[in-house]
This record gives C-alpha cells, sequence and structure tokens, in this order.
C-alpha cells in the first residue's frame, strides 16, 4: 500500500509518501519506504531540489535500510536546459556498507 501528500505554494512544492510491500515466495520479505521531495523554483529559469528516501528491507533474521538523497539544480534558457545531479546511496541494493555516489552534468537542447 501507498498513501502520499503533496503540497504546493508559490514556487516551493513539498511531497511526502509512505509505502509498504510484503512480498511472499521461498521466504516473505518486507519493504518500508518513506519519500520526501523539495523543490523550488528560484525563478522561471532556475530551479533546485533535494529528494530523499530510506527504505528498509525485512527478511527473516535480518533488517537492511538503505537510505539515497539527491540534490539537483536546473537552469532553462530558450531550448536549452543545463541540469546538474549529485546523489549518495548508503547500503545500495540492500546490502551492508555497499556505498555509491553519483555526479552528473546534463544539456538538452530542443529545436
Amino acid at each position: 500500500g501507498t498513501v502520499y501528500a503533496t503540497y504546493a505554494f508559490g514556487g516551493l512544492k513539498v511531497g511526502a509518501q509512505k509505502g509498504v510491500v510484503n512480498t511472499e515466495g521461498t521466504g516473505e520479505t518486507n519493504y518500508e519506504n518513506d519519500y520526501l521531495g523539495v523543490s523550488y523554483a528560484v525563478s522561471d529559469n532556475l530551479s533546485i531540489s533535494y529528494n530523499t528516501i530510506d527504505s528498509r528491507e525485512s527478511k527473516e533474521g535480518s533488517d537492511v535500510e538503505q537510505d539515497f538523497d539527491s540534490i539537483s539544480l536546473s537552469y532553462t534558457s530558450g531550448g536549452m536546459t543545463i541540469g546538474v545531479l549529485d546523489a549518495d546511496c548508503g547500503n545500495c541494493s540492500y546490502t551492508s556498507a555497499r556505498d555509491q555516489s553519483a555526479r552528473s552534468i546534463q544539456m538538452t537542447i530542443a529545436f
């Protein structure tokens, strides 16, 4: 099941979501997920956003919490958009001590 809420006021947007998934098969696995996102339109051309996800995988005898954080910046001028992203993940793929990070710069042009 999933429940979520969003709120917008001017250039500020906030969203939160809670999800629970139960899978069965050779063993029962439960996932509890919490999402939070905030974005702000600084101007018509510039926006910034922050997202965080906390997810817990519970199996018989083990619990692993995965966390993911990202921040992004986007600038648009005419048909061109430049975006910058920085993301970090802890206990990725529900594997203890598996940490990863990514950074990217992207440019798109519309004709």
